[in-house]
């Protein structure tokens, strides 16, 4: 019996993980085993090969005349109420370890690109064990499953899972709505203007040297379903976590709802073969993931994990202490505050792991607090996103925080105020620049000066970043290149901030004299974005050096059902004078305030603009 996995009754990710350029968060980790090299090919596109000495005689499984897979349905769920039945498979000798059809795998990346685009299409093709995936024609890539030579291989590794409407593979905005007259809505994609910047490599993982199994039988091909969720569905549809019980989807990349249900097999002990694959599986995982290895030092997380410490005890039997140390090489380790450890495996049990921080982490802590506070004591504790000192605005907002609404037919009438909660994402950036700009842009405007303070913004969404970035400047172009292929790209678009669904001159206010108020705190899009305007000349900076942070976050989990977020392969870049200039260590300001109450008396700050203390950009 075989029950297909798009049995699911529910619409496959409706809500699709959008890429966070995201928040600060107590941390992340992964160990790993192996070692990256490049080699050219005798093609116009390299190969990288990621593959490491084998560590462990684990079996790497081939076709067999005696059927190696027997079938398990399971309940797939999207949330806590909302789930279905499908199949799982297991092999006698990696009891701990469920497989899934490579055919039941396309079809539910099909049903998720297809949600967005119904033209996202993926065929297949087998000849002699080797099946190959193919994109629809306007993309192209393909992926070659060889399961004699134990080899997964991408023609171009983010092409793969680039939706239709991307303007190029590296394109970072989520958003692409369209009203029933095909017209773009809020934001367009300039594929026209849009272009890769370096040619793409080949990336082929060798999962034998990595001891990761693969399956062909019965003219089937069957891949573990961790290394789908992490080389896959974490691309486009979300997570997937196996608790030894049922599969749990999550598009957010935190259990929310269903932890409970997650974590109701209670704690366990977990087979040989679970955790030496759970080990194997991170290390593949991470050496093509984590953005910052060349920062660190990394040239495997094999030998990094050794040299940390930590292999053994993410080899332990004991669940608890495995996920333990994921956390320390999280929060400890790699100390990047896009990277978090979310949650113990299911093995452990739910409170097994205390998450800890670093002192640098906690430093970072108090000065978000710090700033804050002073601001709470000047501004209260819900400022006005959009407010007015003589000829100067002020535009506030501490997340870059997707569309949640309509706002071409509920237009925002009254000024956006900034949560209460540090942590909550409200309000959206959307509404407060569509609100900002039909302010600046009223008759009689006697707005001349306009100032962007992200001095508590700690980051969030790209879509949000391309709006914002759409609305200041003529040129509107997000950089992005990739640690895993080697690629760099240039998207470009174009901004409807007054809502008449004309992408032109008018939703734009790059005529106004611009500033920037940055801090320590100013991190991830809140640091990509004064980067921006000052590499570019677009905006003064006023403040302390922003707190950095280039890569998007990449959410993953492991075999065993452990949450957590990294610094991922894709990073934000700004390309100048032919080159593409790295913003991880923040941007510094062109006038530096010391007290942080001098950031929000915006009486001062206006009468200084005013008086040209911090100078007048004149180009445009």
């Amino acid at each position: 019996m075989r029950k297909n996995i798009l049995e699911l009754s529910f619409v496959l990710m409706s809500s699709l993980l959008l890429a966070a350029c995201g928040s600060q968060t107590p941390a992340s980790s992964a160990p790993s085993s192996s070692t990256a090299t490049s080699s050219s090919a005798s093609s116009a596109a390299a190969t990288s090969s990621l593959s490491s000495t084998p560590v462990s005689s684990s079996l790497v499984s081939s076709s067999s005349a005696t059927p190696l897979l027997k079938e398990k349905v399971v309940q797939w769920y999207q949330t806590a109420t909302v789930h279905s039945s499908g199949s799982l498979y297991f092999e006698d000798a990696l009891p701990g370890v469920p497989f899934m059809t490579l055919e039941s795998a396309r079809e539910l990346l099909v049903a998720t690109g297809q949600a967005s685009s119904s033209t996202f299409d993926i065929t297949t093709s087998t000849q002699n064990q080797v099946v190959t995936w193919t994109r629809e024609k306007a993309n192209g890539s393909q992926v070659v499953f060889d399961f004699a030579g134990k080899t997964v291989t991408f023609s171009a590794f983010e092409a793969f899972s680039a939706m239709p409407y991307a303007s190029t593979s590296l394109d970072p905005v989520s958003l692409a709505q369209r009203d029933s007259s095909n017209n773009a809505l809020f934001i367009n994609h300039d594929a026209a203007k849009s272009a890769l910047n370096h040619s793409a490599e080949t990336l082929r993982l060798k999962l034998s040297d990595y001891t990761i199994p693969m399956v062909y039988e019965g003219n089937e091909g069957y891949i573990p379903l961790q290394f789908f969720s992490d080389f896959f569905a974490s691309q486009t549809l979300g997570i997937l976590l196996y608790n030894g019980s049922s599969v749990f989807v999550l598009s957010s990349g935190a259990l929310g709802e269903m932890s409970n249900l997650f974590y109701s097999t209670g704690a366990k002990s977990r087979s040989a073969d679970l955790i030496d694959y759970n080990y194997h599986e991170l290390c593949l995982a991470l050496d093509v993931y984590y953005g910052l290895k060349d920062q660190h030092g990394i040239t495997d997380f094999d030998s990094y994990l050794t040299g940390c410490g930590l292999k053994d005890e993410l080899l332990s039997s004991d669940a608890a202490v495995a996920s333990g140390a994921l956390m320390e090489l999280s929060n400890w380790h790699f100390e990047d505050f896009h990277s978090g450890f979310i949650s113990p495996s299911s093995y452990a049990g739910v409170d097994s792991v205390k998450s800890t921080s670093s002192p640098d982490m906690i430093a970072q802590g108090k000065a978000f607090s710090l700033y804050r506070n002073t601001r709470i004591a000047s501004l209260g504790k819900t400022p006005d996103s959009y407010s007015e000192q003589g000829d100067t605005a002020f535009v506030t907002f501490d997340h870059f925080t997707a569309l949640a609404a309509d706002y071409y037919t509920t237009p925002v009438t009254e000024v956006p105020k900034i949560d209460a909660d540090a942590y909550a994402n409200s309000p959206d950036t959307f509404a407060v620049v569509t609100y900002a700009h039909k302010q600046i842009t009223r008759t009689g405007s006697p707005i001349k000066n306009v100032v962007i303070d992200l001095s508590c913004n700690g980051g969030g969404a790209l879509d949000a970043l391309a709006y914002i970035s759409g609305w200041l400047m003529d040129e509107d172009i997000l950089d992005v290149k990739s640690t895993a292929s080697g690629i760099r790209a240039e998207n470009y678009y174009q901004v409807d901030t007054n809502l008449d669904k004309a992408f032109d001159q008018n939703d734009k206010i790059s005529d106004k004299q611009l500033y920037c108020l940055i801090s320590p705190n100013s991190f991830s899009c809140g640091n990509y974005l004064p980067s921006m305007l000052k590499i570019r000349q677009k905006a003064t900076l006023i403040g302390q050096t922003s707190g950095g942070g280039g890569c998007m976050v990449k959410p993953l989990s492991t075999a065993d059902g452990t949450l957590f977020q990294i610094s991922g392969n894709m990073s934000m870049v700004v390309a100048h004078n032919g080159s593409f200039v790295d913003i991880d260590q923040g941007m510094e300001p062109d006038y530096r305030l010391g007290d942080p109450a001098s950031f929000y008396d915006r009486v001062s700050l206006a009468q200084d603009i005013d008086a040209g203390v911090y100078g007048r950009i004149t180009t445009k």
